[in-house]
């Protein structure tokens, strides 16, 4: 076997494994599918906007989420609006810290959505 075939054989075996962990790294899991889900540990309270309870606007936002390997929200949008209350609710979805969720043991990136409820009592 000449140098260029056994470099070609060898490139071809070992790329696709490298590729499998680079994509593995950023796989992000849906909350039903990890073995042990995220808790909170940290809970963040919204803050009620004045100017909602001035309009006595109530309701429930929901954020989708991305909690990353170490428990923290890498990432929030808005999955459910109430348009006065979703700026708060970003907000307090950032300021949540989670233990991550886990597969075979190991900390992965896990996606979730957060309801978080605004009523005037």
């Amino acid at each position: 076997m000449n140098p260029i075939s056994k470099l070609f054989i060898t490139l071809f075996l070992i790329v696709p494994v490298v590729v499998t962990f680079a994509q593995t790294d950023d796989q992000v899991y849906d909350f039903f599918t990890v073995d042990e889900k995220p808790v909170i540990v940290t809970d963040a309270q919204a803050v009620y906007p004045q100017g909602a309870i001035d309009a006595g606007v109530e309701g429930t936002v929901v954020v989708k989420v991305v909690i990353d390997q170490n428990g923290n929200v890498a990432s929030a949008e808005i999955f459910r609006s109430v348009p006065q209350l979703d700026n708060a609710a970003l907000q307090a979805a950032r300021n949540k810290v989670f233990t991550p969720g886990k597969v075979a043991g190991n900390p992965v990136r896990t996606f979730m959505n957060i309801p978080i409820a605004f009523n005037l009592s």
